[in-house]
């Protein structure tokens, strides 16, 4: 998904992955660097590739059951204390995944132990209006206004929150 051919000339150059797009900034979070290391867009020359590395979880690549929406929310759930409910998609063939996933994720949290609520908590699931479709992507509360989330076909990136897209707030109050 990164271009290597555009970045490899831009050594120093910082950026910021806004709704998923790579976007030039003086004070980017990222800098694309020939050294690994983190908070780098890192150029490998001898495989003419690049990617990001980074511990805010910003800049994977979306791959459905991978890194998709769904599967970053319920990691970043589990690697920040809470309820382990990444089996709520284990064991799914991609088939049942895909059919699962395309009806809806909110029956699908809300039948997990998930509740509605009115206001945003630090890790709340926010299921968010995408395409025009209420239920089909989902990201994390990280407050402060602040969204973790994996549109399709883009980076997976920290944004502004837009209210007018908030379709449900949901919480497991384990």
């Amino acid at each position: 998904m990164l271009d290597y051919t555009a970045l490899k000339d831009e050594i120093g150059n910082r950026y910021n992955i806004v709704m998923g797009d790579l976007v030039q900034a003086s004070d980017g979070t990222l800098v694309v660097s020939r050294t690994l290391g983190i908070n780098t867009i890192y150029i490998v020359d001898s495989g003419e590739t690049a990617y990001i590395v980074s511990t805010d979880y910003i800049g994977y690549e979306y791959k459905l059951r991978n890194t998709d929406c769904l599967t970053l929310v319920l990691y970043w759930r589990f690697m920040n204390g809470f309820k382990d409910q990444r089996s709520i998609y284990a064991g799914l063939t991609k088939k049942e995944f895909v059919i699962k996933h395309t009806e809806g994720v909110l029956n699908t949290f809300l039948t997990s132990g998930f509740t509605e609520h009115d206001s945003l908590e630090y890790g709340d699931v926010i299921v968010y209006k995408y395409d025009g479709i209420s239920e089909a992507h989902v990201g994390i509360y990280l407050g402060d206004n602040k969204i973790l989330h994996h549109l399709p076909g883009k980076l997976s990136s920290i944004d502004e929150i837009d209210a007018s897209l908030i379709y449900r707030i949901l919480r497991n109050n384990d």
